[in-house]
């Protein structure tokens, strides 16, 4: 009897190190908790039980009210792992409870785990994350990324600066960068990252970006200029709809002391894309800004600003057919619609273009694959020379042998050279697609082309191929 005292006494104490996993599995509702709370308040012999399984006792009742408020919770992974380490106690042997909680794979136990992770280092957070950096049991539970980001929330920043690159220093800094941005002002915050090796720094201010709040926009412009970096404004490109985005920088700009820095953000590929994206904003707005793009800087102004508009053009016309408005195409195809009718609607949608007289060519591009011969009405007016260009430029959208034939039926016939470099482009373009989708099918099609331009050009175009 008393072998069997002493043995079960030395199992109680082993219960008070990883208990809290056990019971963070067991009792799971509210009648449970009742019958532990019961049970715990029975008188005990300590002959019977030891004192030490008694404190376990009381102590798992407190840790247990954690499992409950978490179930009941319906909010998402961060505020029930806040929920969970709220009624939590770390442990003597943090590690071992981790992976029994880990042993059960349900959502209530990787819940614990994250809060037992969180709890751990916030307590003593170098075994913590030397356990974070190297096991992979940590890596592959559930909620790692919500446990870790909540971790860097607390983390000194020296010993989160001496991690590893890795996934867990990315999460851990996701947090830190909350952490920095409400303990930190402007000033500290560029201080901090100026003395930071290049690695680290563009890591660390990528996450103070994205955890940035969207209302303290301000702010993070001032950290940009104190830092003096312009590609920094690319971070926090997401924090606004894309209209009130290119606005906010370009009132940064506007308003930056620097002119040469104003420049280089005025010109960076951030607003440089929400302005070519964006048509909210007035297109006299996005002209005076990207026409200053560097690729037009060796352009007279007259010649750039044209340059834009049909870049501009393109881009929205194509947006207009493919994600803004409606499926044209698919009426046109269907001869629901003529090509004149979409025409007028494009001019009433785009009236700038529609005076620039840049609207039927880019219309034949997106209609010519659906019926290039009704498609031809179109570029009809042209002078030959600009109708043989329009029709090289729409050649990546022909899909067929049959499409071809047509595209080609409406091509200039002339001996010019700058027509007959058109023509030849065509056939160039389409050379990798006819050999790939009909191989020995299509060099047969070209032996039987009547036209021997065509097939003298076909074949120089297999020949540049091979080459």
């Amino acid at each position: 009897m008393k072998i069997a005292l002493i043995l079960f006494s030395h199992i109680a104490l082993g219960l008070a190190g990883w208990g809290i996993a056990r019971e963070f599995r067991s009792v799971s509702t509210p009648q449970q908790m009742e019958e532990l709370r019961t049970q715990s308040n029975r008188p005990r012999s300590v002959s019977t039980m030891g004192s030490e399984l008694v404190r376990s006792i009381e102590t798992r009742w407190e840790e247990s009210k954690a499992a409950t408020a978490l179930l009941a919770a319906q909010s998402g992974p961060r505020d029930k792992i806040l929920t969970a380490i709220s009624g939590l106690k770390l442990p003597a042997d943090p590690d071992a409870a981790f992976h029994i909680l880990l042993a059960s794979d349900d959502e209530t136990s990787s819940i614990q785990a994250a809060a037992l992770f969180v709890l751990w280092m916030e307590s003593d957070p170098k075994p913590a994350l030397q356990f974070a950096a190297h096991d992979e049991e940590l890596r592959a539970m559930s909620y790692d990324d919500e446990a870790l980001e909540l971790a860097g929330e607390s983390i000194p920043l020296e010993l989160a600066l001496s991690m590893e690159d890795g996934h867990s220093r990315d999460s851990i800094f996701a947090g830190l960068a909350r952490q920095l941005i409400d303990s930190h002002t402007i000033e500290e915050l560029s201080i901090l990252l100026g003395g930071l090796e290049t690695d680290l720094k563009s890591d660390l201010s990528f996450h103070i970006g994205n955890q940035w709040p969207a209302e303290r926009l301000d702010d993070f412009g001032r950290l940009v200029t104190a830092i003096g970096d312009p590609e920094m404004i690319a971070l926090v490109r997401e924090k606004l709809p894309p209209e009130e985005m290119a606005r906010w920088i370009m009132r940064y700009v506007d308003e930056h002391p620097d002119p040469e820095f104003a420049r280089s953000v005025e010109t960076g590929g951030t607003l440089m894309w929400l302005l070519r994206d964006e048509f909210k904003i007035p297109l006299t707005d996005r002209l005076d800004r990207l026409v200053k793009r560097p690729i037009y800087s060796h352009q007279s102004p007259d010649i750039a600003r044209k340059n834009t508009m049909e870049f501009l053009a393109r881009h929205d016309v194509s947006r207009y057919f493919h994600n803004d408005g409606p499926d044209l195409r698919y009426a046109f195809h269907h001869s629901e619609i003529e090509a004149p009718e979409i025409l007028a609607k494009l001019s009433a949608r785009f009236p700038e273009y529609d005076a620039a007289g840049l609207l039927p060519a880019l219309l034949h591009q997106q209609l010519s694959s659906e019926d290039p011969n009704r498609a031809a009405v179109l570029i009809a007016e042209l002078p030959d020379t600009e109708r043989a260009r329009v029709i090289a430029e729409s050649a990546w959208s022909i899909s067929s042998l049959g499409s071809l034939s047509r595209v080609l039926s409406n091509f200039p016939v002339s001996d010019d050279k700058e027509i007959l470099a058109y023509r030849q482009n065509i056939w160039q373009e389409f050379t990798d697609r006819g050999l790939d989708d009909y191989g020995k099918v299509y060099l047969r099609w070209i032996s039987n082309l009547q036209n021997p331009l065509d097939r003298k050009m076909a074949l120089e175009a297999i020949a540049r191929r091979i080459k």
